[in-house]
């Protein structure tokens, strides 16, 4: 396992660096059960915390389901941030963050897509996006808002149980060859938290917009759960913070308030849900 010691200090040095306005701590544990958890308790009621796990062990996602991450392949962080932003726009706001990051760090890997409500997937041709590296959760507690977020950066195919393998990859298996060595998840947290922060910086309608632009959902067909009954249809439009309108198969259309539906899909997850 890496060595850890230097992570807090470097983390909240380049916090300062850039001056960010919503991150001014770091606390890096060995392992933890859930990165969520674990800042919920370390904050202290104050935002401004990001905490990462070498280990994390019971990670969760969105509606209960699981987050699988074995040893240290991947990389799972909170950044506990003021309420001031609602939390819906904390996750497009992650999503565009991490996308950014991401391509940047490792132009190799090509553009990301992000797949409502919270995926960040292959942006491939076909319509609904490709396999997922990531994910985001958002989870306010004592009147903090949860920022988690769970990558795959250095699992190969066989790292994954293998109901997950049509499914999940990693930032090693679309941008580094077969062999090289591992990806510095330290270089991986500074890119991403330097993104966040100048994405949470960014106002509603400029964080949609970006959100939008790597929507993968738009054109595909998806069944949706809204008010207890499944919904399928392409979707025509999908407004993350409006609503998502369908094409239904019989010729009429449908509009689900986005906040109050969900995506129907598998309960095992290749991350955060």
């Amino acid at each position: 396992m890496e060595d850890l010691s230097g992570w807090a200090s470097a983390i909240e040095a380049e916090l300062r660096a850039i001056g960010s306005p919503w991150l001014d701590r770091a606390a890096v544990l060995a392992e933890t059960d859930s990165t969520q958890d674990a800042a919920a308790r370390l904050a202290g009621r104050r935002p401004g915390l990001v905490v990462i796990a070498g280990r994390q062990a019971r990670g969760r996602g969105r509606l209960g389901r699981d987050w699988f991450q074995r040893g240290d392949l991947g990389l799972a962080m909170t950044a506990v941030i003021e309420p001031s932003i609602p939390p819906e726009r904390l996750s497009l706001a992650a999503g565009v963050a991490i996308a950014l990051a991401l391509e940047q760090l490792a132009p190799a890997c090509g553009a990301l897509g992000l797949r409502w409500p919270n995926d960040l997937v292959e942006a491939t041709p076909r319509p609904g996006g490709g396999r997922k590296l990531g994910g985001i959760l958002i989870e306010v507690q004592g009147g903090l808002a949860l920022v988690g977020i769970g990558l795959n950066l250095n699992q190969r195919t066989e790292d994954f149980p293998g109901p997950l393998r049509p499914h999940a990859v990693s930032l090693a298996s679309l941008a580094l060859p077969q062999g090289a060595p591992a990806w510095p998840r330290l270089e991986v947290v500074l890119a991403v938290l330097r993104a966040l922060s100048r994405a949470l910086s960014l106002g509603p309608e400029a964080v949609v917009a970006a959100w939008s632009a790597r929507d993968v959902l738009t054109g595909s067909e998806q069944t949706f759960i809204h008010d207890g009954r499944e919904v399928r249809g392409r979707v025509e439009r999908l407004a993350p913070t409006g609503h998502i309108t369908l094409a239904l198969p019989d010729g009429g259309t449908a509009e689900l308030p986005a906040l109050a539906t969900s995506l129907k899909h598998a309960a095992l997850s290749a991350g955060p849900e």
